[in-house]
């Protein structure tokens, strides 16, 4: 319960109780709070108004970052309805085109669980190779890699001009396969010769026309 009062519904809304829909807000705000029994995600939805989100944006981020297995409500649309105190999830919707950054919200709450235990995962791992059993091998071979002391024989790193990420310049490799392609048609071509004056060679027609054709297509 202690909780539950530190969410202070002076901060929990965007607009006066004047404002169209404010009083529906307050009258859905009241009965969350009062639920006995919370859900999944109000510890997030807490830590979401902590820092400053009105207590309907807490809750939407706050639920689209639980698991979808037996989260409740089930849907966006009964959220908007049950919860939120909203005719319809259009608001919400258009809450997501207004605050790009809820998106991100969704994002850090989803990973904050993996951060919150990543240095008993690192104390693990450094444990179990500090072992000098056979059982620690994996573990060293691991944190010398994190570490950067240790790189597989089979790892291959490319990279550009001076370190830098690779350059591929695809109309330039187009125009290089195209060429080569015509030199390679015009030789065989050259090769069959032409037996008549006025007469042309045995090279159908249709694969001169492609390489007409190839030679105008833009990637």
């Amino acid at each position: 319960m202690a909780r539950v009062k530190s969410d202070e519904p002076e901060t929990a809304f965007p607009a006066a109780v004047q404002t169209p829909g404010q009083r529906m807000s307050r009258e859905a705000y009241a009965l969350l709070l009062e639920r006995k029994s919370k859900p999944a995600w109000w510890q997030d939805y807490l830590e979401l108004r902590a820092g400053g989100l009105d207590w309907r944006k807490a809750a939407y981020v706050a639920w689209a970052s639980s698991p979808t297995r037996g989260r409740w409500p089930k849907t966006l649309e009964q959220l908007a309805a049950d919860v939120l105190g909203l005719r319809s999830d259009r608001t919400i919707r258009k809450w997501k085109e207004n605050n790009t950054e809820l998106e991100d919200m969704i994002a850090t709450v989803q990973i904050a669980p993996m951060l919150r235990h990543r240095r008993d995962v690192i104390d693990a791992l450094v444990a179990v190779a500090k072992l000098k059993k056979p059982e620690g091998h994996r573990d060293r071979r691991l944190f010398l890699e994190m570490t950067g002391d240790y790189k597989p024989r089979g790892a291959l790193a490319l990279t550009g001009e001076d370190g830098g990420p690779i350059e591929i310049d695809l109309e330039m490799d187009y125009r290089r396969d195209m060429a080569e392609l015509a030199a390679i048609l015009m030789a065989a071509r050259a090769g069959e010769g032409v037996e008549k004056e006025g007469q042309v060679t045995d090279l159908p027609l249709r694969e001169v026309d492609v390489i007409e054709d190839e030679e105008s297509y833009e990637i």
